[in-house]
């Protein structure tokens, strides 16, 4: 229960950054929000919803990449890994 409480919470908030961070917005109609202190378990209740999304979503993009999605991640992964075997480390992150 809290877990789903805590995935409620995050949907709720659509702040648009990904990590959570120690302190919860809460919004409530017509009033200013309000910041709460969160725990280490909500804390590690949210990671734990995040993990389990992030597992829904890589299957799901797994399910309708097509080949020419295929194609271009090959491309993107071989890159760094032949800058690499030619000495070229720097323009790995160039």
């Amino acid at each position: 229960m809290q877990l789903l409480r805590t995935l409620c919470n995050l949907a709720a908030e659509a702040h648009p950054c990904a990590r959570p961070s120690r302190y919860r917005r809460q919004l409530r109609s017509h009033r200013t929000p309000v910041i709460t202190l969160i725990n280490r378990t909500e804390i590690a209740n949210i990671f734990d919803v995040m993990v389990a999304l992030d597992g829904v979503a890589g299957l799901q993009a797994a399910k309708l990449a097509t080949d020419d999605d295929i194609e271009r991640l090959d491309v993107m992964r071989n890159r760094p890994v032949q800058l690499h075997r030619d000495a070229a480390r720097m323009a790995i992150f160039g």
